[in-house]
């Protein structure tokens, strides 16, 4: 036992081994929540994984967020699709804007090789 500076009589020995066994039940426990949480984890793809689109997707009534997951196609051609899409259903009395692929290249950023990469995906029925 050692006195302490007020006084107080401490018990070293008693201390260093409350204080290694809490160290132990603390690595216990972050052992276990490390093994529990890789158990658990889902598997996320790489960013340049490729992705599958399970439905097609007909471009004459797809929202901004199903033609944005288009390959190739992004935030940004999609705005373009839709506001393309619009204005020619109005100019058209309400015929729809794409009737077959080639229609989309009409869509400034959009050419003959991404209507060929969404190809796979797109469907016409109007």
């Amino acid at each position: 036992m050692t006195l302490t500076a007020a006084g107080d009589q401490y018990d070293s020995a008693g201390d260093i081994a409350i204080q290694s066994a809490g160290f132990a039940v603390a690595a216990c426990v972050c052992v276990i929540v490390g093994v529990a949480c890789a158990m658990t984890a889902h598997d996320v793809p790489d960013a340049g994984t490729a992705f599958e689109i399970e439905d097609t997707v007909n471009p004459n009534v797809a929202s901004l967020a199903s033609l944005a997951r288009l390959p190739g196609i992004g935030p940004v051609r999609a705005r373009a699709l839709v506001s393309h899409r619009v204005r020619l259903v109005q100019q058209t009395a309400g015929q729809p804007a794409y009737r077959r692929p080639e229609d989309l290249r009409a869509v400034p950023g959009i050419g003959p090789a991404t209507v060929q990469m969404i190809y796979p995906w797109l469907s016409f029925d109007n």
